[in-house]
């Protein structure tokens, strides 16, 4: 599987100059942990990315005001990113590398399509795992059929 099938498309963005207030706001109406940060009037790849967790710990815990901050100030500038072909196995191990949780995702010219969270690859895990099992007990149950050929139910 690839990560285009998993990655959430066309995601929200910010400026560089954009204010913190505003880049929170951005997270809360569109209900995302990151967003990546572009240079102004610039598409493209992303020049570095803002997490919650970003803003928790360099702007609140800091004491310091989200209207007079901007994302330039506070974002990761070494975006890590993976491509509409990366293999999903491939981004998990990206992920545990870099200890990360969030990639942005380019198409082949290097413009931004996508964002792919870790969380979006354990669901994808976990459900390859139900579907694993269920034809598991599916072969178990086929398997051992009373005489009179009642499946015995689990």
């Amino acid at each position: 599987m690839k990560v285009k099938e998993l990655m959430t498309k066309n995601p929200i963005w910010a400026n560089v100059d954009t204010n913190i207030e505003e880049v929170a706001k951005l997270m809360r109406d569109n209900q995302c942990t990151c967003i990546p940060i572009f240079a102004n009037g610039e598409n493209g790849k992303p020049i570095g990315i803002i997490t919650d967790r970003d803003i928790t710990v360099r702007i609140v815990s800091e004491d310091k005001k989200p209207s007079e901050v901007t994302a330039g100030d506070v974002m990761t500038d070494k975006v890590v990113v993976v491509y509409l072909d990366t293999d999903i196995e491939v981004c998990y191990r990206i992920l545990k590398d870099n200890n990360i949780h969030h990639l942005p995702v380019l198409d082949d010219e290097g413009v931004l399509q996508g964002i792919i969270k870790e969380s979006d690859l354990h669901r994808r895990k976990i459900a390859f795992e139900t579907a694993k099992l269920l034809r598991i007990r599916r072969t178990f149950v086929n398997n051992h059929k009373r005489r009179d050929g009642v499946n015995i139910l689990l």
